[in-house]
């Protein structure tokens, strides 16, 4: 619409929010985000995408609260306040940083995916990619064994690139693509 939404690298350790430009002002949307449970490589709040679904607004990132509710990795703004998408994303994929990093939304046909480096969404093991149909979230196959950076799609197929070398025991080597049932090279 007539709105910018925006995601910027604060240099502060306690809150980070998302800001909406219109009509020549920028301001914060809603409540701050925070991160509460970091320890080593990163202690700071981030916002790493924004995006429209299903008439909200979705941003996603390293948190696990916004304001004073418990909301972790991925959130719905409705108009008038930030809210969880299930009970959100969680935990890093096995063997992989400790950090929960949600790098990317993208919508098709309908839904909404999430790609980064989280293990569970909405208590459903998906290993770095997570799909929510507007009321739960469900796997893509096995996911993987790493991190997962981006989603497009290509000729109607999604192709996911990142850090993985395997889906479920299949070799993918960092690239892979969505036959509907399972990963594959």
């Amino acid at each position: 619409g007539d709105k910018l939404y925006i995601a910027r690298y604060e240099e502060s350790i306690d809150s980070n929010w998302v800001y909406v430009y219109e009509n020549g002002n920028l301001s914060k949307l809603g409540e701050g985000i925070y991160l509460t449970t970091a320890s080593g490589l990163s202690e700071l709040p981030n916002i790493y995408d924004i995006i429209e679904y299903n008439g909200k607004i979705i941003a996603c990132g390293e948190f696990d609260r916004v304001g004073s509710a418990n909301i972790q990795g991925i959130m719905e703004w409705d108009g008038n306040s930030w809210g969880p998408l299930g009970t959100g994303l969680s935990e890093g994929i096995d063997g992989s940083f400790p950090l929960l990093f949600p790098h990317q939304l993208l919508v098709h046909d309908g839904e909404l995916y999430v790609t980064g480096n989280f293990k569970f969404a909405g208590g459903v093991e998906v290993n770095g990619i997570g799909k929510w149909d507007g009321t739960e979230w469900t796997a893509l196959g096995d996911g993987f064994n790493g991190t997962v950076y981006c989603l497009i799609v290509y000729n109607g197929a999604l192709i996911a690139g990142g850090s993985f070398t395997e889906s479920g025991g299949t070799p993918v080597n960092r690239i892979a693509k969505w036959n509907g049932t399972s990963w594959e090279s």
